[in-house]
């Protein structure tokens, strides 16, 4: 386990020394909870001027309409979305690189979001107390850049069908590096699945990456079933596994420690 940063040690509650629940929530000054509330906070902004004010960029798509027939239809997208989201057009031909960052913090629809927030919420603080603050920002982000550059490698190397303008967005390549890491931390804890099922961490990941790797080998040549995606998720949860089996890797976001004379 990577040592924690000298002011991120683990708090405790008051005068009986007692360690916190892993699964508690914190207060504000969590990198986790501002991830989230940030999150939050893109998809409300777009939402509202979209939906209530009428206010983002037309596009067109296909829309089925029929066997084997189709039809253009015309909708808004919010700015945000437009401006920070993930194509291999844009963020590597036309070298608009914060694109890379920018898609991590935009998602598609509510389920989307507040699955991503939820493991966030449930498995963030875990890593977060095992690398400090910074050390954890920084591999949340690193995981999330992670995402695209595995989604291009599977599609250079013909495992998927995509085009240079396929759109990607969403926390998910961060939040599966977030899951792999805490699987590697404190992998037979145990949470649970829709409030019902006790599943211990590490087997819920390996279902996860059992999941995407599956859509990808069945499912990454058709249009079906989000593989593009689920590519950018195992690219996620491979950086993340990299970045824990080297802690070194994230020294440099370490706080530095003041000479004492």
């Amino acid at each position: 386990m990577a040592q924690t940063d000298r002011d991120d040690a683990a708090q405790t509650d008051g005068p009986t020394g007692h360690k916190r629940s892993r699964f508690k929530p914190r207060l504000p000054r969590t990198v986790t909870t501002w991830l989230i509330v940030i999150n939050l906070a893109f998809f409300a902004v777009d939402r509202v001027l979209v939906y209530f004010f009428q206010v983002g960029r037309e596009f067109q798509y296909y829309r089925p309409v029929g066997k084997g027939q189709v039809e253009v239809v015309t909708a808004l997208q919010g700015w945000l979305e437009y401006w920070g989201q993930f194509t291999a057009e844009t963020a590597i031909q036309k070298l608009q690189v914060w694109r890379f960052v920018g898609f991590q913090f935009l998602h598609g629809n509510y389920v989307h979001l507040l699955f991503n927030m939820f493991v966030l919420f449930m498995f963030g603080l875990i890593v977060e107390d095992a690398l400090g603050r910074r050390r954890y920002l920084a591999f949340y982000l690193i995981c999330g850049v992670a995402g695209p550059i595995g989604y291009c490698l599977l599609w250079m190397m013909g495992w998927l069908v995509a085009t240079p303008d396929a759109q990607l967005v969403g926390a998910s390549a961060g939040v599966f590096g977030v899951l792999l890491a805490a699987a590697m931390l404190v992998p037979k804890e145990e949470v649970l699945v829709l409030g019902l099922f006790p599943v211990q961490v590490r087997d819920l990941a390996f279902v996860m990456i059992f999941v995407a790797v599956y859509t990808i080998v069945f499912f990454g040549k058709t249009t079906m079933h989000n593989a593009g995606g689920e590519a950018a998720h195992l690219g996620g949860a491979a950086m993340g596994f990299l970045l824990m089996k080297n802690p070194k890797l994230l020294q440099a976001f370490a706080r530095s420690q003041q000479n004492k004379g």
